[in-house]
């Protein structure tokens, strides 16, 4: 019971609530589409390395998002993770031709 209190703010696969609900209120609701789905492959990265870092870069690919349910136009998860970037939640780099790939940054 003393411990109860110190995993409020996490939902299963460390989901935090206040760092899900600022990814909404800055990119709208298809952002915690995303949020979900990075927050998934960075805890699959952690438990496949031997030295796990709080956080990766993890490839958003369409063909990735839509394997797992999320249907998203390129458009939409373009403006998403733009409007990520310029409030400063997250990195964003790619190649011509690849996928995007995001760290989270706070």
């Amino acid at each position: 019971m003393s411990n109860a209190g110190k995993k409020l703010n996490h939902f299963v696969m460390n989901f935090k609530n206040f760092e899900k609900a600022r990814w909404r209120q800055v990119a709208g609701l298809n952002a915690i589409e995303i949020y979900m789905f990075y927050t998934w492959k960075n805890e699959m990265m952690n438990r496949q390395q031997k030295t796990p870092t709080p956080n990766y870069w993890i490839s958003i690919s369409n063909a990735a998002l839509w394997e797992q349910g999320i249907e998203m136009h390129r458009q939409t998860k373009a403006g998403i993770l733009r409007k990520l970037k310029k409030s400063g939640l997250i990195d964003v780099r790619r190649e011509n031709g690849s996928a995007y790939q995001i760290l989270k940054l706070k």
